[in-house]
């Protein structure tokens, strides 16, 4: 079974599936959400889950970090550091920048994953 895009971004963000449903058991969306239990992961729809993904990603603190840049509405680049060294370059342009960015964060994360 392969995993749905959601729920990689979720377990890369620490988030457990428990039988209450997804667990931030970090507590990372904590100032922006009553709860800490979801039934559904909403970071393909909700700006603010993308935007406490991006500041993860930008305030890593381990040898592979990630620098995000955004264009306006339309365009998101992230830029992939091993040791301080540019390894990998990520820019999506569309029309969405909800998407954009959106689709910036699981390459992200792919790459993340295999490196």
């Amino acid at each position: 079974m392969s995993i749905n895009k959601n729920e990689m971004i979720g377990e890369f963000f620490g988030f457990q599936r428990t039988s209450l449903g997804w667990f931030d058991n970090d507590g990372i969306l904590s100032e922006i959400e009553t709860d800490n239990t979801f039934d559904d992961l909403k970071f393909n729809t909700y700006w603010n889950w993308l935007m406490a993904v991006l500041y993860v990603i930008g305030n890593r603190e381990d040898s592979k970090m990630g620098i995000v840049t955004m264009f306006g509405l339309n365009r998101t680049r992230i830029q992939c550091y091993i040791k301080d060294s540019l390894v990998h370059d990520i820019d999506i342009m569309g029309v969405s920048s909800i998407d954009v960015t959106y689709n910036a964060i699981v390459e992200y994360i792919e790459w993340f994953n295999k490196n």
